[in-house]
């Protein structure tokens, strides 16, 4: 099952909170404390009431598999498997429940489904105990492995990189540097995937130095990693000639979050910060003051409904503390955004070239 803990972050809550709200978060605070039974019995009174609440069905969804109900947990997701917010990791946890229940041809029909819906966490394939009956046969191409060379930071912790320099690189040139956050945890297998499709060697821009590196764990998110992180970017631009000597900070799809807690985190080493996922900012109460210094970008694709709302709500939030957010759509684009591959992605980084939203 997935577990990354951003799964449940997906649900937000706030400080005036309505009914639902409050019965999604003694759900959410019941699964964290390993109360299935609870978390169930709230959710299901909730669906009697408001049987359309996506973020309740997942959270049912989830509870029953962490409950070993894993017929239950079908049930409940089938129904989100359209859904831009929840349904990749609801086809990856279906496929998690199928293998559980020894039907390993389904479990790899929902595997091929989660990937191609959006689920992005290549490394959780191999470390899932739930998939462990496949025995590495997941029904999907892996994506290549990528070439990385390797940092220690001052206090032990390893960073895993690449760094893509154009064709014609010249060492006593000044570039634009971008730190391009892998999806999902951020694993290796995540940024072979975004080496691949998103930052392709071929389509490497002239004047760009692409900085690609790898979460010194299961993930960014612990103060180790942050500290390891600033000594990886110092030694960076001491090593290339990067313009100001910050970076442009971005995160693909699931990246964003990642980008976003380091652009207020690490300020002092970045020029912008260029996201695509919308970010529930309750975790940011009483620290607004460190996200004021880099110019903030959403890139939203005009086909979901659920990234727009997301975008206009975080957009509003930030402008209550005086912070701006530059919003620009992707028109024809869906939650998937294959038009920001191979090298696109870079033109919205630049100057935000389409229309804005709102």
């Amino acid at each position: 099952m997935y577990q990354f803990f951003c799964a449940l972050c997906l649900i937000s809550s706030s400080v005036t909170a309505t009914q639902p709200e409050r019965a999604l978060k003694e759900a959410r605070v019941a699964i964290n404390r390993q109360n299935y039974s609870v978390a169930i019995e709230t959710l299901t009174n909730l669906l009697k009431t408001d049987t359309d609440l996506e973020s309740a069905r997942f959270l049912l969804a989830l509870a029953y598999h962490s409950n070993k109900q894993y017929e239950e947990a079908i049930e409940a997701g089938k129904d989100l498997l359209n859904s831009d917010q929840f349904g990749g990791i609801v086809a990856y946890n279906t496929a998690c429940a199928y293998a559980l229940l020894g039907n390993p041809d389904e479990a790899r029909n929902y595997i091929k489904k989660a990937f191609d819906l959006g689920f992005e966490d290549f490394g959780n394939l191999k470390s899932d105990p739930d998939l462990k009956s496949l025995n590495g046969r997941f029904g999907i191409n892996l994506p290549v492995n990528q070439t990385y060379q390797r940092f220690k930071a001052h206090n032990g912790l390893t960073i895993e990189y690449t760094v893509l320099l154009p064709s014609d690189f010249n060492p006593q040139k000044e570039y634009s540097a971008v730190v391009a956050f892998a999806p999902g945890a951020g694993t290796k297998d995540s940024a072979n995937w975004l080496l691949e499709h998103v930052w392709t060697e071929k389509e490497q821009p002239s004047d760009w130095i692409i900085v690609v590196p790898i979460s010194p764990g299961d993930h960014w998110w612990t103060h180790p990693a942050h500290h390891a992180l600033e000594d990886f970017l110092d030694d960076v631009r001491k090593r290339y000639k990067i313009q100001g000597n910050k970076y442009h900070l971005t995160g693909f799809r699931s990246a964003s979050r990642a980008a976003f807690t380091y652009s207020g985190m690490s300020k002092q080493f970045f020029h912008s910060l260029t996201i695509t996922d919308p970010t529930p900012l309750e975790r940011w109460e009483g620290r607004f003051n460190s996200l004021k210094s880099v110019p903030i970008h959403m890139v939203i694709p005009e086909k979901s409904d659920y990234l727009k709302k997301s975008a206009n709500k975080m957009r509003k939030d930030l402008k209550e503390h005086d912070i701006h957010v530059k919003v620009t759509m992707l028109p024809g684009e869906d939650h998937l955004l294959t038009g920001l591959h191979h090298g696109r992605f870079l033109s919205y980084i630049q100057s935000g070239l389409a229309k804005s939203i709102f």
